[in-house]
């Protein structure tokens, strides 16, 4: 989550006037995004109000339990979207 006072967002974007919260992970080893990452970012985001979410990393990938969270998430209607996105470093 970066630096603790970032409150759980690297970024916010505006679509339509709606909030989308993003969070941006630099991984100087490109491993797989875990679980724990993912989650820590939806509870940080849903106690700042955020219903939409956009995780992007430089991570070779995600796991499958991270990708199974986002989408628990979204199906539960913890949250209206949880976007995971791989980015070239």
């Amino acid at each position: 989550m970066g630096f603790k006072k970032d409150g759980c967002s690297e970024l916010i974007l505006l679509d339509s006037d709606i909030p989308v919260a993003v969070q941006v992970k630099r991984r100087l080893e490109r491993k797989t995004e875990s679980v724990s990452a993912i989650r820590e970012f939806l509870g940080a985001a849903l106690l700042r109000g955020h219903r939409r979410l956009i995780y992007a990393t430089t991570a070779r990938s995600y796991s499958d339990e991270a990708k199974t969270a986002a989408q628990q998430a979204v199906a539960l209607s913890l949250v209206e979207s949880y976007e995971l996105i791989n980015i070239e470093a």
